[in-house]
């Protein structure tokens, strides 16, 4: 059956091939108009010229349940001038549920003159489905690794995430800061006075969105808008096996807090041919809010006045 319709829809392409639906002519015109209203549309939603040409420039606008990708960007610190490509870093691949390559980020103009590079990442978001803590993956990170860790913790790099061409930022309301991006890890000290690094495995997001800017699809399903992306990082010893369900990651508990008893501690290995296992989490809250992508253009904008 489906060999059939692929030898009749090949028939049909190669019928009006032949007339003439090119030139300016009425009969062309009608032609043309009567090949696209039978073809099936190729866009599920209202776009523009603009948002297909200059991705990532205008905001987009989302249905519930509809996957969003987060992309990462280079790992960055203020204290040394060299950058590191996220994947460097022993962390999950970049693959689906089924094991699929996740699609690649689709750069605006600026973003290439600039040299921005984005890596697609494996953490499965849906428009506004919040998600209890998942477990993303576990992976064996070896001696040197270990090493390399703790380099970029103590040299205070920082990991650079987007969401739909929002950045990730670490923010608090009661000590009214916001940074962007979150940081490898942390250092400690021990009761003797030696350095304790700990490494950040477990990601809470928090999405906010708006509902009143975007309006509905073709099909009158209400749209909605991203206004903001959240990070808490949380440094977390997942008791369990990855295969079954992890004692320390339960979907339907609350959110994972940060717990100095159980703090994930980066110990350099003293045998090369070994390595230590470490399992990789995230959980994600949805939230809505009155801000507008209009209003944080408004203040973006002014932030780059002279």
């Amino acid at each position: 059956m489906v060999d059939s319709a692929n030898n009749e829809q090949q028939v049909e392409d190669e019928r009006w091939s032949e007339l003439d639906h090119v030139s300016m002519t009425k009969q062309a015109a009608k032609l043309r108009a009567q090949y696209l209203r039978n073809k099936k549309p190729f866009l599920r939603k209202r776009t523009t010229v603009a948002n297909l040409l200059f991705p990532g420039v205008s905001p987009e606008d989302y249905i519930p349940g509809e996957s969003i990708q987060i992309f990462a960007e280079s790992v960055e610190s203020k204290n040394t001038n060299v950058p590191f490509d996220f994947y460097k870093l022993p962390v999950c691949p970049s693959v689906t549920q089924d094991g699929k390559k996740r699609s690649s980020y689709r750069k605006n103009l600026g973003q290439r003159l600039i040299g921005y590079s984005f890596h697609p990442t494996s953490y499965d978001i849906q428009t506004l489905e919040n998600k209890g803590c998942t477990t993303l993956c576990q992976i064996d990170i070896d001696r040197n690794q270990m090493k390399f860790l703790q380099k970029l913790i103590r040299d205070r790099y920082r990991i650079q995430f987007t969401l739909d061409s929002m950045p990730v930022v670490m923010r608090s309301s009661q000590d009214n800061y916001v940074i962007r991006g979150f940081p490898v890890g942390f250092v400690d000290q021990t009761s003797s006075g030696d350095d304790a690094f700990y490494l950040y495995n477990h990601l809470r997001f928090t999405v906010y969105y708006n509902d009143k800017e975007a309006g509905t699809d073709p099909e009158g399903k209400i749209l909605h808008r991203i206004t903001g992306f959240d990070v808490h990082p949380v440094s977390i010893v997942h008791q369990g096996d990855i295969q079954n369900e992890l004692e320390t990651c339960d979907s339907e508990a609350g959110p994972v807090l940060n717990d100095p008893a159980n703090f994930l501690r980066l110990n350099i290995i003293s045998d090369n041919s070994k390595s230590v296992p470490v399992i990789y989490s995230y959980e994600v809250s949805w939230i809505l809010s009155d801000v507008s992508v209009s209003a944080i253009n408004r203040v973006v904008s002014k932030s780059y006045q002279p």
